[in-house]
């Protein structure tokens, strides 16, 4: 019998093709002694098939002809799986030489720990867009803070137990975000458990946009956020009832993202206050589309499904 692999690190792609080589690279360069695989899935082309066919041979491609969303493709890519854990890794978030041996290592630490994800940071020269977005997305993960336990981890760069993953049917294939929020209510939400984020290692996200671009994805990220809290029964929930109250969460958001920048780097934090402006502009785009996700949970009864991988 041919042994599996320790690990399958699974790409979700979709119109990423021209920044997947770095990620590939990258993986072609984890500094480990683990046996892995590398899957990619791509959605709605095949730019990423013919790179990876004539670039990378040893990576396996998944093609699908309609848009699948990011928890979607994650699981197709589980589905077929070989590795006993499951690593997924976004096409434009570049892994750290050690990202791979580092989160193994903690999950392998403690049978407690169901899912481990590393840090968050961006490359030298973000333009300040792309900066903003990244704050109000993912300060709970900026390189520099703590390790340790958290309520909520990102898939952007995340490992797991396939067999943990898959009893709990994977990520929910009806929402566009927010399904690593409901992976992390699923499978962590059993006492005893743990979901741990592994600061000594993470991943290096790329997402250089304009302004208009970040306007859009702020407000579907608020959105799918609200929505989510109309199918579970987790902090923020209760502001189904009084929706309204939505629109004042940037004043609670504002002095949280603000310390975990300074606590991330200083330099940083100073500079998110020579940004203040625009940091309130993009808290308040988030609460307006957290708003309109809470009024369409509760006009649909906060149906939302929760789908397994075909």
């Amino acid at each position: 019998m041919v042994t599996p692999p320790a690990v399958s690190v699974i790409v979700p792609c979709y119109r990423h093709a021209a920044v997947l080589p770095r990620v590939l690279e990258a993986l072609e360069a984890q500094e480990t002694a683990l046996d892995f695989e590398v899957l990619v899935v791509e959605s709605g082309g095949n730019e990423a098939a013919k790179l990876v066919g004539e670039r990378f041979p040893e990576v396996r491609v998944l093609s699908h002809e309609g848009r699948l969303f990011p928890g979607a493709a994650r699981n197709r890519g589980a589905a077929v799986a070989r590795g006993t854990c499951l690593a997924f890794v976004d096409a434009d978030a570049v892994p750290e030489r050690r990202w791979l041996e580092t989160l193994y290592r903690r999950l392998a630490s403690s049978p407690r720990i169901v899912m481990v994800s590393g840090a968050v940071g961006l490359p030298a020269g973000t333009g300040a867009a792309a900066r903003v977005l990244h704050w109000i997305e993912f300060s709970s993960f900026l390189p520099g803070l703590a390790s340790g336990d958290r309520d909520a981890l990102c898939s952007c760069n995340l490992l797991v137990r396939k067999e943990e993953f898959l009893e709990c049917r994977g990520f929910d294939e009806s929402l566009e975000m927010a399904e690593d929020l409901m992976l992390c209510r699923r499978i962590g939400g059993q006492a005893g458990t743990l979901l741990y984020i592994e600061a000594s290692a993470g991943v290096c996200h790329s997402n250089d946009v304009t302004w208009e671009k970040a306007r859009g994805h702020l407000r579907r990220l608020g959105y799918w956020s609200g929505r989510f809290r109309t199918l579970e029964e987790v902090p923020g929930s209760w502001l189904r009832h009084l929706p309204a109250l939505s629109l004042a969460l940037p004043l609670w958001r504002l002095p949280r993202i603000i310390g975990r920048v300074f606590r991330s780097d200083a330099k940083e934090g100073l500079r998110s206050l020579v940004w203040l402006p625009w940091l309130v502009w993009g808290l308040s785009t988030w609460a307006l589309g957290f708003h309109q996700g809470l009024k369409a949970g509760k006009q649909d009864g906060g149906s939302g499904g929760f789908l397994a991988a075909d």
